[in-house]
């Protein structure tokens, strides 16, 4: 596949950084948003023993919130004479010693894994796909205001089948490594005017991965049915990409006098604001 962007983005606890091949432009290096629609942070070490710690302290200070309660049944009980009412005396003992005991190891660990804003050496990042139902909160984010979202076919002007977007994910060395090829490509759909994406960077693509080694990978291919959600959507007034004006003509009705772009609409997936590609169905021949 000739692709017209690739990339190749490393997410660490230090920075979050792409290298990218515009067309047949050098590479660059560029600081870039980390991901959150597929990494997630998770705790390390000494880290994870603190928020268990922290969670059993929460759950021991209910408890004597809601043991006073038990004083209606220890009076009732001392009333009858039953000797039932002191085991209440003994667990209230048990939780406060336990209590005191939580806390003091919550101060203990709370010194060694610091304060919040110094925790980040103490977790990593892991590949967290988003699925199918995290399309709206994904664009919900990535585009609050008013997006393009429409459903239609991929048309890349490729082989029924062929590779049109390929994204591969590995972690490595407490991070996260994204790999990623791919062409500008248009979005047909039924009824309506077809949609010119523009790659300056990588789109978030929600679709199955597939294990691929120690990596997950997924490819739409030519033919996929997406939804496209983009923010920053204009008239097509001119495509410069032959391949895409080539896809406009054959899909818009001809005006001999505006031409077929005049009904065309173009976004442009970039840094701040990738275009998210949700796989609806597969094309029939994959």
């Amino acid at each position: 596949m000739a692709a017209d962007y690739t990339s190749i983005l490393r997410v660490t606890n230090d920075a979050s950084i792409e290298r990218f091949v515009l067309g047949g432009a050098s590479p660059i290096d560029r600081p870039v948003p980390v991901p959150m629609s597929h990494v997630r942070r998770v705790a390390t070490g000494a880290l994870v023993v603190y928020r268990v710690v922290v969670a059993v302290l929460r759950v021991l200070v209910r408890a004597l919130y809601l043991f006073p309660l038990l004083l209606v049944a220890k009076i009732s009980l001392w009333a009858t004479g039953s000797w039932y009412g002191d085991l209440l005396t003994v667990g209230f003992v048990c939780l406060v010693v336990a209590f005191f005991t939580v806390f003091a190891l919550t101060m203990l660990m709370h010194v060694i894994v610091g304060p919040r804003s110094k925790r980040g050496n103490r977790t990593s990042f892991v590949f967290a796909p988003p699925r199918p139902r995290d399309v709206s909160r994904i664009a919900s984010r990535l585009a609050p205001d008013a997006p393009t979202r429409i459903i239609g076919v991929l048309d890349a002007g490729l082989e029924p089948g062929a590779p049109v977007l390929v994204e591969e994910w590995s972690e490595r060395d407490g991070g996260v490594e994204r790999s990623f090829e791919g062409q500008s490509f248009v979005v047909l759909a039924e009824g309506g005017s077809p949609t010119v994406v523009e790659l300056a960077a990588a789109p978030v693509l929600i679709a199955a991965y597939e294990e691929a080694g120690h990596a997950r990978r997924c490819v739409l291919r030519q033919g996929d049915r997406v939804e496209l959600i983009a923010a920053g959507a204009e008239p097509a007034a001119r495509i410069e990409d032959s391949r895409l004006r080539a896809l406009l003509d054959a899909a818009s009705p001809v005006d001999p006098y505006r031409g077929a772009e005049s009904t065309a609409i173009l976004v442009r997936s970039t840094p701040e604001q990738p275009v998210v590609v949700a796989v609806v169905s597969l094309a029939a021949s994959t």
